[in-house]
Protein backbone atom coordinates (compact mmCIF):
# COMPACT_ATOMS: atom_id res chain seq x y z
CA UNK A 1 0.00 0.00 0.00
CA UNK A 2 1.32 3.39 -0.67
CA UNK A 3 1.57 6.53 0.95
CA UNK A 4 -1.75 8.18 -0.91
CA UNK A 5 -3.33 5.34 0.02
CA UNK A 6 -2.62 5.24 3.44
CA UNK A 7 -3.28 8.64 4.05
CA UNK A 8 -6.75 7.76 2.44
CA UNK A 9 -6.76 5.40 5.19
CA UNK A 10 -5.86 7.54 8.12
CA UNK A 11 -8.92 10.09 6.79
CA UNK A 12 -11.26 7.43 7.86
CA UNK A 13 -13.48 8.86 5.16
CA UNK A 14 -16.81 6.42 5.79
CA UNK A 15 -17.10 7.94 9.08
CA UNK A 16 -17.38 11.22 7.56
CA UNK A 17 -19.78 10.64 5.60
CA UNK A 18 -21.86 13.65 6.89
CA UNK A 19 -19.34 15.80 6.05
CA UNK A 20 -19.20 14.45 2.46
CA UNK A 21 -22.56 15.79 2.35
CA UNK A 22 -22.15 19.78 2.39
CA UNK A 23 -21.09 20.13 -0.91
CA UNK A 24 -24.03 18.81 -2.88
CA UNK A 25 -26.21 20.29 0.06
CA UNK A 26 -25.24 23.62 -0.53
CA UNK A 27 -25.62 23.47 -4.50
CA UNK A 28 -28.89 22.23 -3.49
CA UNK A 29 -29.18 25.15 -2.03
CA UNK A 30 -28.44 27.55 -4.81
CA UNK A 31 -30.46 25.78 -7.13
CA UNK A 32 -33.44 26.10 -4.92
CA UNK A 33 -32.65 29.95 -4.81
CA UNK A 34 -32.22 30.15 -8.54
CA UNK A 35 -35.37 27.61 -9.34
CA UNK A 36 -37.78 29.96 -7.01
CA UNK A 37 -36.61 33.13 -9.34
CA UNK A 38 -36.03 31.53 -12.90
CA UNK A 39 -37.81 28.00 -13.15
CA UNK A 40 -36.00 25.22 -14.65
CA UNK A 41 -34.83 27.13 -17.93
CA UNK A 42 -36.70 24.63 -20.31
CA UNK A 43 -35.71 25.11 -23.81
CA UNK A 44 -37.54 24.65 -26.98
CA UNK A 45 -37.20 20.76 -27.23
CA UNK A 46 -39.40 20.58 -24.19
CA UNK A 47 -41.28 23.70 -23.96
CA UNK A 48 -42.25 23.79 -27.52
CA UNK A 49 -40.33 26.57 -30.46
CA UNK A 50 -38.42 27.49 -33.47
CA UNK A 51 -35.12 27.09 -34.98
CA UNK A 52 -34.21 29.25 -37.95
CA UNK A 53 -30.82 29.45 -40.31
CA UNK A 54 -30.33 32.51 -42.11
CA UNK A 55 -28.06 31.66 -44.90
CA UNK A 56 -25.74 34.87 -44.35
CA UNK A 57 -22.07 35.18 -42.79
CA UNK A 58 -22.22 34.77 -38.78
CA UNK A 59 -20.43 37.83 -37.25
CA UNK A 60 -21.15 40.34 -34.48
CA UNK A 61 -23.36 43.19 -36.87
CA UNK A 62 -25.45 39.95 -38.90
CA UNK A 63 -26.29 38.53 -35.48
CA UNK A 64 -27.45 41.88 -34.26
CA UNK A 65 -29.45 43.02 -37.20
CA UNK A 66 -31.07 39.33 -37.45
CA UNK A 67 -32.39 39.58 -32.86
CA UNK A 68 -33.55 43.03 -34.11
CA UNK A 69 -35.92 41.56 -36.95
CA UNK A 70 -37.05 38.71 -35.21
CA UNK A 71 -37.36 41.46 -31.74
CA UNK A 72 -39.81 43.40 -34.11
CA UNK A 73 -41.85 40.63 -34.68
CA UNK A 74 -42.03 39.91 -31.09
CA UNK A 75 -39.46 37.65 -30.49
CA UNK A 76 -37.39 37.75 -27.51
CA UNK A 77 -37.03 34.96 -26.10
CA UNK A 78 -33.74 33.96 -28.22
CA UNK A 79 -32.36 30.58 -26.77
CA UNK A 80 -28.95 31.00 -28.61
CA UNK A 81 -27.71 32.32 -31.90
CA UNK A 82 -24.79 31.32 -33.27
CA UNK A 83 -22.98 30.68 -36.81
CA UNK A 84 -23.37 27.16 -38.77
CA UNK A 85 -22.06 25.75 -42.12
CA UNK A 86 -25.22 23.39 -44.50
CA UNK A 87 -24.12 22.37 -47.71
CA UNK A 88 -20.91 24.45 -47.62
CA UNK A 89 -22.54 27.89 -47.35
CA UNK A 90 -22.01 29.88 -43.96
CA UNK A 91 -25.27 30.76 -42.22
CA UNK A 92 -26.93 31.64 -38.55
CA UNK A 93 -28.79 29.79 -36.64
CA UNK A 94 -31.23 30.81 -33.88
CA UNK A 95 -33.24 28.73 -31.70
CA UNK A 96 -36.02 30.89 -29.75
CA UNK A 97 -39.40 29.98 -27.46
CA UNK A 98 -42.93 29.66 -29.19
CA UNK A 99 -44.23 32.98 -28.61
CA UNK A 100 -47.52 31.97 -29.40
CA UNK A 101 -49.35 28.62 -28.00
CA UNK A 102 -51.95 28.75 -31.05
CA UNK A 103 -49.61 26.92 -33.80
CA UNK A 104 -51.45 28.84 -36.48
CA UNK A 105 -50.80 32.03 -34.86
CA UNK A 106 -46.96 30.96 -34.30
CA UNK A 107 -47.07 29.78 -37.77
CA UNK A 108 -47.67 33.55 -39.04
CA UNK A 109 -45.07 34.68 -37.15
CA UNK A 110 -42.88 32.94 -37.92
CA UNK A 111 -43.57 33.10 -41.41
CA UNK A 112 -43.16 37.09 -41.09
CA UNK A 113 -40.14 36.65 -39.60
CA UNK A 114 -38.27 34.66 -42.06
CA UNK A 115 -39.98 37.48 -45.11
CA UNK A 116 -38.49 40.25 -42.97
CA UNK A 117 -35.23 38.89 -43.04
CA UNK A 118 -35.43 37.04 -46.54
CA UNK A 119 -35.94 40.97 -47.60
CA UNK A 120 -33.11 42.29 -45.41
CA UNK A 121 -30.19 40.11 -46.39
CA UNK A 122 -31.73 38.98 -49.89
CA UNK A 123 -31.30 34.95 -48.80
CA UNK A 124 -32.77 31.54 -48.22
CA UNK A 125 -34.18 31.71 -44.54
CA UNK A 126 -35.72 28.40 -43.42
CA UNK A 127 -37.33 27.88 -39.91
CA UNK A 128 -38.79 24.01 -38.40
CA UNK A 129 -41.32 24.65 -35.30
CA UNK A 130 -41.77 22.12 -32.67
CA UNK A 131 -45.04 21.92 -30.88
CA UNK A 132 -45.51 21.96 -27.01
CA UNK A 133 -47.41 18.30 -27.51
CA UNK A 134 -44.12 16.76 -29.01
CA UNK A 135 -42.60 18.39 -26.90
CA UNK A 136 -44.85 16.65 -23.25
CA UNK A 137 -43.94 13.67 -25.23
CA UNK A 138 -40.57 13.95 -25.39
CA UNK A 139 -40.76 14.65 -21.19
CA UNK A 140 -42.47 11.32 -20.89
CA UNK A 141 -39.80 9.32 -22.72
CA UNK A 142 -36.71 11.42 -21.38
CA UNK A 143 -38.18 10.53 -17.50
CA UNK A 144 -39.09 7.03 -18.80
CA UNK A 145 -35.82 6.35 -20.78
CA UNK A 146 -33.83 7.63 -17.23
CA UNK A 147 -36.32 5.73 -15.17
CA UNK A 148 -36.01 2.67 -16.76
CA UNK A 149 -31.87 2.64 -16.89
CA UNK A 150 -31.52 2.94 -13.24
CA UNK A 151 -34.11 -0.03 -12.32
CA UNK A 152 -31.66 -2.55 -14.74
CA UNK A 153 -28.55 -0.89 -12.92
CA UNK A 154 -30.03 -1.56 -9.71
CA UNK A 155 -30.98 -5.08 -10.89
CA UNK A 156 -27.38 -5.58 -12.29
CA UNK A 157 -25.49 -4.72 -9.66
CA UNK A 158 -27.98 -6.62 -6.79
CA UNK A 159 -26.90 -9.88 -9.17
CA UNK A 160 -23.45 -8.94 -9.12
CA UNK A 161 -23.04 -7.94 -5.51
CA UNK A 162 -25.58 -7.35 -3.28
CA UNK A 163 -28.57 -5.16 -2.48
CA UNK A 164 -27.00 -2.66 -0.03
CA UNK A 165 -24.65 -2.44 -2.85
CA UNK A 166 -27.17 -1.70 -5.64
CA UNK A 167 -29.44 0.76 -3.32
CA UNK A 168 -25.98 2.65 -2.66
CA UNK A 169 -25.26 2.71 -6.07
CA UNK A 170 -28.15 4.05 -7.22
CA UNK A 171 -28.61 6.83 -4.51
CA UNK A 172 -24.67 8.07 -5.70
CA UNK A 173 -26.12 7.78 -9.26
CA UNK A 174 -29.10 10.16 -8.25
CA UNK A 175 -26.97 12.73 -6.55
CA UNK A 176 -24.81 12.65 -9.81
CA UNK A 177 -27.95 13.12 -12.30
CA UNK A 178 -29.65 15.90 -9.47
CA UNK A 179 -26.43 17.66 -8.82
CA UNK A 180 -25.89 17.44 -12.96
CA UNK A 181 -29.61 19.46 -12.68
CA UNK A 182 -29.04 21.60 -9.96
CA UNK A 183 -26.00 23.01 -11.63
CA UNK A 184 -27.15 23.16 -15.19
CA UNK A 185 -29.72 25.40 -13.85
CA UNK A 186 -27.62 27.60 -12.12
CA UNK A 187 -25.59 28.32 -14.75
CA UNK A 188 -29.12 29.02 -17.01
CA UNK A 189 -28.22 26.50 -19.57
CA UNK A 190 -31.33 25.72 -21.79
CA UNK A 191 -32.37 22.09 -20.42
CA UNK A 192 -33.02 20.02 -23.84
CA UNK A 193 -32.81 16.52 -25.89
CA UNK A 194 -29.36 16.80 -25.60
CA UNK A 195 -29.35 17.44 -21.65
CA UNK A 196 -31.09 13.98 -21.72
CA UNK A 197 -28.28 12.56 -23.57
CA UNK A 198 -25.92 13.84 -21.66
CA UNK A 199 -27.53 12.47 -18.36
CA UNK A 200 -27.93 9.16 -19.60
CA UNK A 201 -24.02 9.44 -20.66
CA UNK A 202 -23.20 10.05 -17.26
CA UNK A 203 -25.52 7.99 -15.49
CA UNK A 204 -22.90 4.83 -17.59
CA UNK A 205 -19.79 6.69 -16.97
CA UNK A 206 -20.39 7.50 -13.11
CA UNK A 207 -21.89 3.41 -12.61
CA UNK A 208 -18.79 2.12 -14.30
CA UNK A 209 -16.85 4.01 -11.54
CA UNK A 210 -19.08 2.72 -8.76
CA UNK A 211 -18.61 -0.59 -9.74
CA UNK A 212 -15.21 -0.75 -9.49
CA UNK A 213 -15.43 0.75 -5.96
CA UNK A 214 -17.74 -2.32 -5.06
CA UNK A 215 -15.62 -4.81 -6.45
CA UNK A 216 -13.17 -3.79 -4.13
CA UNK A 217 -15.35 -3.62 -1.27
CA UNK A 218 -16.81 -7.33 -2.42
CA UNK A 219 -12.94 -8.59 -2.41
CA UNK A 220 -12.18 -7.14 1.13
CA UNK A 221 -14.89 -8.70 2.65
CA UNK A 222 -13.84 -12.05 1.70
CA UNK A 223 -10.94 -11.09 3.60
CA UNK A 224 -13.08 -10.55 7.07
CA UNK A 225 -14.77 -13.42 9.22
CA UNK A 226 -18.80 -13.45 8.21
CA UNK A 227 -19.66 -11.69 11.60
CA UNK A 228 -16.28 -9.77 12.29
CA UNK A 229 -16.77 -7.31 9.01
CA UNK A 230 -16.12 -3.87 10.09
CA UNK A 231 -18.05 -2.44 7.29
CA UNK A 232 -16.11 1.28 7.25
CA UNK A 233 -12.65 -0.17 6.89
CA UNK A 234 -13.84 -2.18 4.34
CA UNK A 235 -15.65 0.81 2.53
CA UNK A 236 -12.18 2.80 3.15
CA UNK A 237 -9.95 0.17 2.01
CA UNK A 238 -12.01 0.22 -1.21
CA UNK A 239 -11.62 3.67 -1.83
CA UNK A 240 -8.24 3.86 -1.01
CA UNK A 241 -7.58 0.86 -3.77
CA UNK A 242 -9.61 2.78 -6.56
CA UNK A 243 -8.98 6.34 -5.58
CA UNK A 244 -5.88 6.77 -8.12
CA UNK A 245 -7.36 4.78 -11.01
CA UNK A 246 -10.73 7.15 -10.40
CA UNK A 247 -8.84 10.36 -10.62
CA UNK A 248 -7.00 9.47 -13.64
CA UNK A 249 -9.91 8.02 -15.64
CA UNK A 250 -12.30 10.78 -14.72
CA UNK A 251 -9.20 13.48 -14.89
CA UNK A 252 -8.40 12.48 -19.03
CA UNK A 253 -12.31 12.31 -19.75
CA UNK A 254 -12.43 15.85 -18.07
CA UNK A 255 -9.66 17.10 -20.37
CA UNK A 256 -11.54 16.18 -23.58
CA UNK A 257 -14.70 17.66 -22.21
CA UNK A 258 -13.44 20.96 -21.11
CA UNK A 259 -11.44 21.38 -24.58
CA UNK A 260 -14.86 20.70 -26.33
CA UNK A 261 -16.65 23.23 -24.01
CA UNK A 262 -13.71 25.59 -24.40
CA UNK A 263 -13.97 25.45 -28.54
CA UNK A 264 -17.51 24.19 -29.06
CA UNK A 265 -20.40 26.23 -30.14
CA UNK A 266 -23.07 27.43 -28.10
CA UNK A 267 -24.81 24.26 -28.93
CA UNK A 268 -22.37 22.32 -28.25
CA UNK A 269 -21.33 23.92 -24.57
CA UNK A 270 -25.20 22.83 -23.82
CA UNK A 271 -24.29 19.62 -23.88
CA UNK A 272 -20.52 19.73 -22.71
CA UNK A 273 -20.78 21.85 -19.88
CA UNK A 274 -23.83 19.42 -17.97
CA UNK A 275 -21.31 16.17 -19.10
CA UNK A 276 -18.77 18.18 -17.23
CA UNK A 277 -20.82 18.81 -13.93
CA UNK A 278 -22.12 15.31 -14.12
CA UNK A 279 -18.64 13.73 -14.28
CA UNK A 280 -17.39 15.87 -11.60
CA UNK A 281 -20.13 14.99 -9.29
CA UNK A 282 -20.13 11.21 -10.37
CA UNK A 283 -16.28 11.39 -9.95
CA UNK A 284 -17.09 13.00 -5.99
CA UNK A 285 -19.96 10.26 -5.23
CA UNK A 286 -17.80 7.17 -6.64
CA UNK A 287 -14.93 8.30 -4.00
CA UNK A 288 -17.11 10.05 -1.13
CA UNK A 289 -20.62 9.02 -1.26
CA UNK A 290 -21.26 4.86 -2.54
CA UNK A 291 -18.73 2.90 -0.21
CA UNK A 292 -19.70 5.46 3.05
CA UNK A 293 -23.50 5.04 1.95
CA UNK A 294 -22.70 1.23 2.03
CA UNK A 295 -21.08 1.01 4.98
CA UNK A 296 -23.86 3.58 6.64
CA UNK A 297 -26.18 1.24 5.60
CA UNK A 298 -24.52 -1.91 6.79
CA UNK A 299 -24.07 -0.18 10.38
CA UNK A 300 -27.75 1.08 10.53
CA UNK A 301 -28.96 -2.99 9.79
CA UNK A 302 -26.31 -4.29 12.59
CA UNK A 303 -27.48 -1.55 15.13
CA UNK A 304 -31.21 -2.57 14.55
CA UNK A 305 -30.76 -6.23 14.87
CA UNK A 306 -28.46 -5.63 17.88
CA UNK A 307 -31.74 -3.33 19.36
CA UNK A 308 -34.53 -6.36 18.40
CA UNK A 309 -32.03 -8.98 20.19
CA UNK A 310 -31.65 -6.78 23.28
CA UNK A 311 -35.39 -6.66 23.20
CA UNK A 312 -35.67 -9.97 22.98
CA UNK A 313 -33.40 -11.07 25.34
CA UNK A 314 -35.26 -8.30 27.39
CA UNK A 315 -38.62 -10.39 27.41
CA UNK A 316 -37.18 -13.83 28.17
Amino acid sequence: MNKLQQKLLDLKISKKLPFWCIAPALIICVFVIVFAATGFGLGIDFTGGTEMTVMIEDNTKNEHDVLEILKEKGINNVDYIQGVTTGGQNGIRVQYKNVNSDATKMKEINDSAKAALESKFGVKVDYTNRSSTASADLVKKAFLSVGIALILILVYIIIRFEWLSGVAAVLALLHDVFIMVCLTVICRIPINSSFIAAVITVVAYSINNTIIVFDRVRERKKQFDKNKIIYNDVADEAVAMTFNRTVFTSLTTLIMVIMLTALGVVSMRHFTLPILFGLLAGTYSSMFLAAPLWAAMQNGILKYRAKQYAKYKAMK
